[in-house]
């Protein structure tokens, strides 16, 4: 399932909290890390989105996210 990531808008982290009923943050912070502080992602309490740099490795990042829900 698409979770938003490959969006310009990225992950809307409120809904899919909602629509999931888990922690965004506790569940994907660990994995998200990496590319947090190499600037290929943003994080905050509402978004997470691919920066510029970040959408050229879109399918690496993605991969490495849908891991954790698999």
């Amino acid at each position: 399932e698409d979770l938003g990531l490959r969006q310009a808008g990225g992950i809307d982290i409120p809904g899919f909290e909602g629509r999931f009923g888990v922690d965004f943050q506790e569940m994907f912070g660990p994995a998200a890390a990496p590319f947090i502080n190499s600037g290929k992602m943003g994080l905050d309490a509402q978004c997470c989105r691919l920066t510029r740099e970040g959408m050229l490795l879109l399918d690496t990042i993605a991969a490495e996210l849908s891991e954790i829900i698999e």
